[in-house]
């Protein structure tokens, strides 16, 4: 996957959760910084933020830098991690929602 079908994989993960989960703030503040379909120019929100998401899922990559939906959840997890632990985010329904995609 190439960093914009990384990006439309994980938008569609959290929309796809947010629409049983409409309240959740801190997602859908996450959501709004990542999402590269905002701009005509396909620049994120808060690059910051996008590029810890990206560093987190890079570290799962293949040898070959190629991705499997499994190694961006994975990613996408620890970069969630990260937030909660920084910035109090909470987080932890979405990552059991992340955890049951692949059971």
């Amino acid at each position: 996957m190439t960093t914009l079908e990384i990006n439309k994989f994980i938008i569609n993960v959290f929309e796809d959760y947010l629409a049983a989960n409409k309240d959740d703030s801190d997602i859908i503040s996450i959501l709004s910084d990542i999402d590269c379909d905002v701009w005509n120019d396909r620049a994120p929100n808060d690059p910051a933020t996008f590029n810890d998401l990206i560093k987190e899922i890079k570290k799962y990559a293949d040898s070959n830098d190629m991705f499997t939906d499994k190694q961006v959840i994975l990613g996408l997890k620890k970069f969630l991690s990260v937030y909660k632990e920084k910035y109090d985010y909470k987080v932890d329904n979405f990552q059991k929602y992340l955890i049951d995609m692949f059971k």
